[in-house]
């Protein structure tokens, strides 16, 4: 099931129509994003909204599965093993839900839909009711998208900046005024296997399901 409502969607697909009218843009972008999760995510125990940045086309419903079973990259290498450790149904999502057939969307492409993905960002959370949100697109030019859905900044007042020992960052907040808790991270792409394990670590405290 895709993970918003119908008005939503009209608006969503009005402004991919829109902005692929717009000569800079016409061609080049992908099909509107809807988000995706399983049918079992409402009655799992332990449920992840997972947060990328963008993604070059929209699969069917039934092709998740076999995206989630197989991808190597390590955007979905890093999902399969928070499922793994934490026993968790996971959704996907993305900051941009219009990305581009090339690349991720720029910083001005980006601003022409913010306001459109924070109202989706919030109505997923808001039906998905997650128990962990893990965004793994932090430190980019998507981190306003951040900031407004969740309505919150870095610093005392929301994420809490958690450096390990090599000085590897990630970023926490706890839950709070009706938002779950959040692990913010930097993509895990080329990320070395420390940051993979500080970030599941910091996963499994937030879920209350810390090692000992």
């Amino acid at each position: 099931m895709d993970t918003f409502n119908q008005e939503l969607k009209c608006e969503l697909n009005a402004l991919w129509t829109r902005l692929n009218k717009k000569s800079q843009y016409a061609g080049k972008l992908a099909p509107p994003f809807y988000g995706y999760a399983p049918d079992t995510f409402h009655g799992a125990d332990v449920k992840i909204l997972y947060i990328g940045k963008a993604t070059a086309g929209a699969p069917e419903s039934e092709e998740y599965q076999a995206i989630f079973e197989g991808k190597k990259s390590a955007f979905w290498q890093f999902a399969r093993r928070l499922c793994e450790s934490t026993g968790a149904s996971l959704a996907w999502s993305n900051l941009c839900k219009i990305g581009t057939l090339e690349g991720n969307p720029d910083k001005n492409f980006a601003k022409e839909q913010m306001d459109m993905d924070v109202r989706i960002l919030k109505e997923e959370i808001r039906f998905l009711k997650p128990c962990l949100i893990v965004c793994v697109a932090a430190d980019t030019v998507y981190d306003d998208f951040v900031y407004c859905a969740l309505e919150t900044m870095r610093g005392s007042d929301g994420f809490i900046e958690k450096p390990d020992e090599d000085n590897a960052i990630l970023w926490v907040r706890p839950s709070v005024a009706g938002y779950p808790p959040i692990l913010w991270m930097r993509h895990p792409e080329r990320k070395t296997s420390d940051y993979l394990d500080y970030a599941e670590s910091e996963a499994l405290q937030l879920l209350g399901l810390g090692r000992s």
